[in-house]
């Protein structure tokens, strides 16, 4: 694993956040590793751990909140994967955050670029085609996040709905 983790480091661009954010990603690793019947290791859950142990070695080196809960995120976001569709890339920019999403497709790059050399070209390419998608939605204004909704409170009170909590649940 610690080939992996330097391997992650040389892979990504000199940024302080990146690379914290690489070195840190697998520190959960350990704590959840199975060996499945096949011999293989598991690490299921692994980003929400090594998450959690982001969160408390960056509170212990006193990091800004600004870089300490970008770093988190990413850590706890860095596996995520799914069919790559404009509507799942959608999706994840909601779940993961619009501020962090191109730092994430990074950061996911250079986890592959640790791994074994045979999954690259076409795990590469797949991040090519969520990077065209994640700029197809930005450049058509695609809606991703409740707040870029055309309707708004106030357009439901005008249609009749009553003031209160109901209105934030009906957005939702």
């Amino acid at each position: 694993m610690e080939d992996h983790t330097l391997k992650t480091l040389a892979a990504i661009e000199p940024d302080p956040i990146l690379r914290m954010t690489m070195l840190l990603h697998d520190f959960g690793k350990p704590d959840v590793r199975r060996i499945k019947e096949n011999g293989r290791a598991s690490f299921a859950g692994h980003p929400e751990v090594s998450a959690k142990y982001a969160e408390t070695i960056l509170r212990r080196l006193k990091y800004d909140n600004y870089s300490r809960q970008r770093i988190v995120r990413l850590v706890r976001w860095h596996d995520i994967r799914d069919v790559i569709t404009e509507r799942n890339v959608r999706l994840g920019l909601f779940i993961v955050g619009d501020d962090i999403f191109e730092d994430l497709i990074k950061v996911q790059r250079a986890d592959l670029m640790g791994k074994n050399p045979a999954l690259f070209e076409e795990q590469l390419a797949g991040f090519d085609l969520i990077e065209r998608l994640y700029h197809k939605i930005l450049d058509e204004g695609q809606c991703y996040k409740i707040s870029q909704l055309p309707v708004d409170g106030n357009d439901l009170i005008a249609a009749g709905m009553k003031p209160g909590p109901g209105i934030g649940e009906t957005l939702t």
